[in-house]
């Protein structure tokens, strides 16, 4: 059985950059439109994430490319960090190894454990804050570092 100590850490880690990319956003001058939508549709795959993780096939089809603003981003936000925290609370070290079915979406059928699932939301995350820093930092307002070298230690 693999050891997971770090994702709680990650995920806090990860919470901590949301927070950082969503003050970057708000002191944009002019903020990009498509990098509002891509901080919602963080947040709605992470959701979607959650969902398959509770509910497995049975969770909901996904909306990952809503439209919101950005004071939605940063409710809906809080609630997605707060829902990661219990869930994460509730994990044991065993749980991180088990299977998790759900519907992709291309409709097909999948089983993951649940770690793979944790580093795809942590990866994906990743991957669309760096489009949001790009977009956003093109208008002249530094990007906050959101490396994980820079995520002070415990």
């Amino acid at each position: 059985m693999e050891k997971f100590p770090g994702y709680k850490r990650l995920f806090r880690f990860d919470a901590g950059c949301k927070l950082k990319t969503l003050e970057f956003m708000r002191s944009s001058p002019s903020l990009d439109p498509d990098a509002i939508n891509i901080f919602a549709h963080i947040l709605s795959a992470e959701n979607m994430w959650l969902s398959r993780l509770e509910l497995g096939v049975k969770a909901p089809p996904p909306k990952l490319w809503q439209g919101r603003t950005l004071d939605q981003c940063a409710d809906e936000m809080e609630s997605v960090i707060g829902h990661w925290t219990r869930y994460l609370g509730g994990l044991s070290e065993e749980d991180y190894s088990k299977q998790v079915s759900f519907i992709n979406l291309k409709g097909i059928q999948v089983d993951r454990p649940v770690y793979d699932l944790l580093t795809q939301v942590l990866n994906h995350s990743t991957y669309h804050r760096g489009q949001i820093a790009t977009l956003v930092g093109k208008r002249e307002v530094d990007a906050p570092p959101t490396d994980y070298i820079f995520f002070p230690p415990d």
